[in-house]
């Protein structure tokens, strides 16, 4: 598969996009202009998300790609985490050159029947596969790849092509989720998942549904066992994985779903106190680097927090 957008993508976006995705790794990104940004033009999202694939092949092809550069330029440099930046510079690419590369270097499948890709807390990973298909991983997450299914552990965002003569499928949280083209993303928790689809339609099934829920563009599905919930609802379709603008947007979701979310990206795991699991949440929190989303949650809501161990339980404000 080979990076291609339009006929002709503007050389300043693409440096645009370079930089943009260059400082999504630092501490001082500023998000609120990542997301005017995305917003100006239908060609920044392109763009943007084409730069995230090719650095997921340059960790993952470093030896092919050197190869394929002139030889004063093939000293392989190790991948420095978080650090995205310094890799364009290693390979010896000025934003122009990585730009070129990024739109004629070829996708390859990863071989063995089974793949495993990760990120950490603050990290997102863009994934190719050999279908056409592209996942979005976001932090703290983990998806395992075997031949036409999937399992996740975390969120991602899905974009899958219309192909009626196969099906996708993906595990997450005990539910299968069937495809055959769609836009969606996919929250899964302990005992919570999300589901919510910007394009297309999609089935979700499992043992603790009558029958399989089908939805479509603008259709969320939550569950969350602890609540003995299930409920079908509309959302916005620009909120569908709004976490790769950095952003996290609610329309009255359980704040088990949101801790669940917010423990991705803080780095420690934030607990729902059961005299409090059920309150709704509605709005939009900032990612940031992740350090603020428990503070911002628990003013919005009115509550308090205690800390157990490494982790943080969300409390009600008057708890004894």
């Amino acid at each position: 598969m080979t990076l291609v957008v339009g006929n002709a993508m503007d050389d300043r976006i693409i440096e645009e996009a370079i930089s943009w995705h260059a400082a999504q790794m630092r501490d001082d990104c500023d998000w609120d202009g990542f997301t005017l940004w995305l917003e100006a033009d239908p060609q920044h999202r392109v763009a943007f998300d084409d730069v995230t694939l090719l650095d997921d092949v340059l960790v993952q092809r470093r030896e092919l790609l050197a190869q394929l550069l002139p030889a004063e330029t093939r000293a392989i440099p190790e991948a420095v985490p978080n650090r995205r930046a310094r890799r364009w510079a290693g390979y010896g690419l000025g934003t122009a050159a990585a730009a070129a590369i990024a739109f004629s270097l070829p996708m390859l499948s990863t071989g063995g029947s089974q793949v495993a890709y990760a990120t950490g807390p603050g990290q997102t990973r863009m994934i190719a596969l050999a279908d056409g298909s592209r996942v979005q991983l976001a932090s703290a997450s983990r998806l395992v790849v075997d031949k036409g299914s999937m399992t996740l552990d975390g969120a991602a965002w899905f974009d899958v092509p219309h192909d009626p003569s196969r099906q996708l499928t993906i595990q997450a949280g005990g539910y299968r989720v069937s495809d055959i083209g769609t836009k969606f993303e996919i929250s899964a928790g302990e005992r919570s998942v999300k589901v919510a689809v910007a394009e297309g339609t999609l089935s979700v099934s499992a043992g603790g549904l009558a029958k399989p829920v089908r939805l479509s563009g603008g259709q969320r599905l939550l569950v969350v066992g602890d609540l003995n919930l299930a409920e079908i609802g509309s959302i916005d379709r620009s909120d569908v994985g709004s976490w790769r603008s950095g952003r996290l947007v609610y329309q009255n979701v359980p704040l088990s779903l949101v801790a669940a979310d917010i423990s991705r990206y803080a780095g420690r795991k934030l607990i729902v106190d059961p005299k409090v699991a059920g309150r709704r949440f509605s709005g939009v929190l900032s990612i940031g680097n992740g350090s603020g989303l428990v503070g911002d949650l628990q003013q919005f809501m009115g509550l308090a927090t205690r800390t157990e161990g490494s982790a943080v339980r969300l409390v009600a404000r008057d708890y004894g």
